[in-house]
């Protein structure tokens, strides 16, 4: 089989240092360095990156000189664009997948076939909780370029359809995320020195994170002293610090940053996992608690049926008293707890990077050879 050549572009690995998207792609790249008989031999022009996730999968990728969110930094991300453009003009891919949406890349490489990824439609459904303006850019004209979308969910694609039409003259495949192999039942659970239940991840607008404070006030969980504890999202607004005090749950609400490497026992180490969100593309945080084997108790939207199938609790994602009634549930309910853990293991199985980098291979190639 001849090997194709498929250039990863350099966006996303020149914005974010961490991330799901990030993930994605550097997912990808691990899969097929993994397995050449697919015969995708991926690239990537970057060589110094603030992200962590493709310095793990390529170490020959170097990370910036100077502490994270520093102005040096900062400097220093903007100026590594300028030779991995240079790099990324000098190579002659058979295929190109974009990372994201930059408009200054949509002209690049004429005549190759192109892959874009869909992660999620949030800024076309909700554009008045996105306060920073668009950050999808020009999602819309890398879709309409594409030879062929993925989407990550069959939430994802039926919202690209509900929002742009329904898309029948290019493939449009659908390949879910997974977890990485440091999440797993067996990982050493964190010792906070307290009970817990664990959100994971940002907590504005249409995350939904008031409605977790609201229904904790006053739950069984708050009166045996489990306390609600934000992992990520950056600290503590001035208006959950408000709402906290309103609540009365300023000394039980704690917020944290984890390493990837800490995330997996926060998770290991809760009595549950709660994610209040209205919308997500995917939901990479689901998969994460499943796989440590933490209950999850989830707002009842279509994708994280799609994730989490019969292995999660749901609650109408509105209510703040449904979600409490079920969290005083299950905190009396231990055989339950067990019983959503054990399933929960099994469910994420499902789910591999393998699986998804197979799929996108096999595009690949359709593009490839199909290709008039």
């Amino acid at each position: 089989m001849d090997s194709i050549d498929v250039l990863i572009d350099d966006q996303i690995f020149l914005m974010h240092a961490r991330g799901g998207i990030s993930r994605y792609f550097a997912e990808l790249l691990r899969e097929f360095d993994a397995h050449p008989e697919w015969g995708v031999n991926a690239l990537t022009t970057v060589r110094h990156s603030p992200n962590q996730h493709l310095r793990e999968v390529d170490p020959s990728v170097r990370d910036l000189p100077f502490r994270e969110m520093t102005r040096s930094w900062k400097v220093a991300k903007r100026l590594a664009r300028y030779p991995s453009a240079v790099l990324q003009r000098r190579v002659a891919p058979d295929v190109v997948h974009f990372t994201y949406y930059d408009a200054r890349q949509l002209g690049a490489f004429p005549g190759v076939p192109k892959v874009v990824t869909v992660h999620d439609m949030v800024p076309e459904l909700l554009p008045a909780d996105l306060v920073d303006g668009e950050p999808h850019q020009a999602k819309r004209e890398f879709v309409d370029a594409a030879d062929a979308i993925i989407c990550v969910s069959e939430a994802t694609r039926n919202d690209l359809f509900d929002v742009w039409g329904p898309i029948t003259d290019r493939p449009v495949i659908i390949t879910g995320h997974a977890t990485s192999a440091r999440f797993h039942p067996q990982v050493a659970p964190a010792e906070l020195g307290y009970r817990y239940l664990v959100h994971v991840g940002s907590r504005d607008h249409y995350k939904n994170f008031p409605l977790l404070m609201t229904a904790y006030a006053g739950s069984a969980a708050q009166a045996a002293g489990v306390r609600l504890l934000a992992v990520g999202g950056g600290a503590l607004t001035e208006d959950e610090i408000e709402l906290a005090a309103t609540l009365g749950v300023t000394d039980d609400l704690v917020q944290l940053t984890a390493t990837e490497a800490e995330l997996p026992g926060l998770y290991r180490g809760a009595e549950l996992f709660v994610f209040p969100s209205l919308f997500e593309g995917f939901g990479m945080p689901v998969l994460e608690a499943m796989a440590t084997g933490t209950p999850a108790v989830l707002a009842d939207i279509p994708v994280f049926h799609e994730v989490a199938g019969d292995a999660a609790v749901f609650y109408a994602p509105e209510d703040p008293w449904a979600l409490r009634s079920e969290l005083n549930r299950l905190l009396a309910d231990p055989a339950e707890r067990a019983r959503l853990a054990s399933a929960g293991v099994q469910r994420e199985r499902e789910f591999s990077w393998q699986r998804t980098a197979l799929a996108t291979a096999q595009l690949y190639r359709q593009l490839v050879v199909d290709r008039p």
